[in-house]
């Protein structure tokens, strides 16, 4: 059995462990340097086990067509994590280069047998709401209800209480 391939897209200063570190600029730590907006990616179909993406989605221009790639790399029952910021996190709209927040059901578009935008589809979904509990203690009982019923969490006056971001796993 062979080494398995996981990649760490747009690993900024967090690198990983065991993993091949890319982020569009050469910093120390980054393994490969690479423009995500360039497809396709320069690795092969069904080639990677594992596939991190922390904190990247939301700067770039054509989030399918990245999520695409994705599915491409990976091999079968291969796993995607991403994390992304939720749309009432004031984390979104600081930064000037973020083009968007996304909403606890915003990655459902690329998981079967849900939408027909593609004819690519991750077969299973997993998702959690993300709450900071620094100095909003409050958090803590808030976090575990908008995880029991988010549709009901975004919907309503509960999203006064914004959410950090959303991590989610998906297989393929």
């Amino acid at each position: 059995m062979g080494k398995k391939l996981m990649l760490n897209f747009g690993c900024g200063n967090i690198q990983k462990k065991g993993y091949i570190n890319i982020d569009l600029h050469k910093i120390p730590g980054v393994d490969m340097v690479l423009d995500m907006e360039k497809y396709p990616y320069p690795f092969k179909d069904n080639s990677a086990d594992k596939i991190a993406c922390e904190s990247v989605l939301q700067f770039l221009n054509d989030v399918g067509k990245t999520m695409e790639e994705f599915h491409r790399i990976l091999k079968p029952g291969g796993v995607l994590f991403v994390h992304v910021p939720h749309f009432t996190s004031k984390n979104t709209w600081k930064n000037p280069y973020q083009k968007r927040g996304f909403s606890y059901n915003t990655l459902d578009f690329f998981q079967k047998p849900k939408y027909y935008y593609t004819d690519w589809k991750f077969s299973r979904i997993k998702r959690k709401l993300v709450f900071g509990k620094k100095y909003a203690l409050w958090n803590w009982i808030i976090e575990p209800i908008a995880n029991l019923f988010p549709i009901l969490y975004e919907d309503t006056p509960l999203r006064i209480f914004p959410a950090l971001r959303i991590e989610v796993w998906l297989w393929k």
